[in-house]
C-alpha cells in the first residue's frame, strides 16, 4: 500500500541509527545513511520525459559568453497534418524559431516545429549547412531523432537569415518527420 510522505518519513526515522552526535550538543540524531531511499516515480518519469529540454537548456545557458548571433526565424512549418499551412499573422508560436549560434559554430534551434535541435553549423561565404539531434516534434507527438538545414546568412551586426530545416525523428507511434522554411533577422552580440 502506497503511504503518505509524512507516514514515509516516520517510518524511514523508525528504522534509522539513532546516536548521540558530541557535535549536536549531545541531542540525539537520525541517521539514515544506511537505508536506500526510492525516488518518486512522478519525478522520474518527469527527468524522463523532459531531459531533452533540461540538457538543452543546461548547453544553452552553460557558456553564455560565447554566445554571438541570436536569430528570430518565422514562417509555416510541416508538421505532418496534410494540407497548406500558410504562416499566420502576427506569427503565431508554430511559426517561431529561436537559434543560437555560437563562436565554435555550435547552434542551438528551439521552437515548437520541428523541435528542440542542437547541432553543428558548417558555412562559408553566407551560406551554410547545420546537422544534429534533439527532441523533433510533430503533430503526432515528439521523440528523439536528427536533423539536417541549410540556409543564407548576410554578414554584419544585423543579420538576414534564410534557414530550411527538416527533422526526423523515431516515437512509440513509428516515425517523426518535420521540416519548415523559416525567414528572419539576427543580432551579433
Amino acid at each position: 500500500p502506497r503511504l503518505s510522505p509524512g507516514i514515509q518519513r516516520d517510518r524511514l526515522v523508525d528504522r534509522a541509527q539513532t546516536t548521540v552526535d558530541p557535535e549536536c550538543g549531545g541531542e540525539p540524531v537520525n541517521h539514515l545513511d544506511s537505508l536506500k531511499l526510492r525516488r518518486p516515480r512522478a519525478l522520474m518519469l518527469a527527468a524522463k520525459n523532459y531531459a531533452p529540454l533540461m540538457v538543452c537548456a543546461l548547453l544553452m545557458l552553460a557558456r553564455p559568453a560565447a554566445a554571438t548571433t541570436v536569430i528570430a526565424r518565422f514562417g509555416p512549418p510541416a508538421t505532418g497534418g496534410g494540407g497548406t499551412n500558410p504562416v499566420s499573422l502576427p506569427p503565431a508560436l508554430v511559426d517561431t524559431e529561436i537559434s543560437v549560434v555560437t563562436a565554435g559554430k555550435m547552434e542551438f534551434n528551439i521552437s515548437v516545429c520541428p523541435g528542440i535541435l542542437i547541432g553543428k553549423r558548417f558555412d562559408k561565404d553566407g551560406y551554410y549547412g547545420s546537422g544534429g539531434a534533439g527532441l523533433v516534434i510533430t503533430q503526432t507527438g515528439g521523440g528523439i531523432g536528427g536533423y539536417a538545414a541549410i540556409g543564407y546568412e548576410t554578414s554584419g551586426t544585423v543579420k538576414f537569415n534564410a534557414d530550411f530545416k527538416q527533422a526526423i525523428g523515431l516515437a512509440g507511434s513509428g516515425l517523426l518527420s518535420s521540416y519548415a522554411l523559416r525567414i528572419g533577422a539576427g543580432y551579433e552580440f
